[in-house]
């Protein structure tokens, strides 16, 4: 192998950053590094894998989006890997990467990240927020290693375990007649107007 795991983190970073400047600057390392990897790279393959544009950066390749897709897997499980051998004997280290749905994360997260930093203080995490189908499918893709979300998301051969049951609540304003009862009913609700939120799988979850 030409190139070294170091070289392959420069390679993603360019090609996430679309530029040479910018992969050097979060980085923290000159630019003749990442150049040097995206050349390494590119003569293991024997192909261009950027197009090198004034002013703009880089553009990959159709050759350069292939190879970026199989770095970004390989450094992935290079990174879970390398977290497993950290934990070996000893308490769980690394990244946990999650995801949260976006309208519960105030409520969810606050509590969970308390007890994850007392009970694995070791563990850093990285949250992701979206709508249920973005977190689903940042699960599927392996951009994330868990997520928050409901179990009616389309989460079909991924494991599932409940945390808590979220029920349902109804806000009426206090001019409402529903508001002074002590209970009402589902059909009393269902021909009054409704404030929903405007994002992908909202409506056929709350209907």
């Amino acid at each position: 192998m030409n190139f070294t795991l170091k070289q392959l983190r420069y390679f993603e970073a360019a090609l996430r950053c679309g530029s040479i400047a910018n992969a050097s600057a979060e980085l923290g390392i000159s630019q003749s590094s990442i150049t040097a990897a995206i050349d390494a790279m590119e003569q293991t393959v024997e192909a261009d894998l950027f197009r090198r544009i004034p002013a703009k950066g880089i553009v990959p390749t159709e050759t350069g989006k292939q190879v970026g897709e199989r770095v970004v897997r390989f450094l992935e499980q290079a990174r879970i890997f390398e977290a497993d051998l950290m934990s070996v004997g000893r308490d769980p280290i690394g990244t946990l990467r999650m995801g949260c749905y976006e309208p519960t994360a105030p409520y969810v997260l606050p509590p969970l990240l308390s007890r994850i930093a007392q009970t694995y203080p070791a563990i850093r995490i990285e949250l992701v927020e979206g709508n249920l189908q973005e977190v689903t499918d940042q699960l599927r893709s392996g951009a994330v290693d868990v997520t928050l979300t409901y179990r009616r998301a389309p989460v079909r051969g991924l494991p599932f375990d409940s945390l808590f049951v979220a029920r349902p609540w109804a806000v009426l304003p206090l001019g409402s007649p529903l508001a002074g009862r002590q209970s009402v009913r589902m059909r009393d609700l269902a021909p009054l107007p409704m404030v929903m939120l405007d994002m992908p799988t909202t409506a056929p979850y709350f209907m």
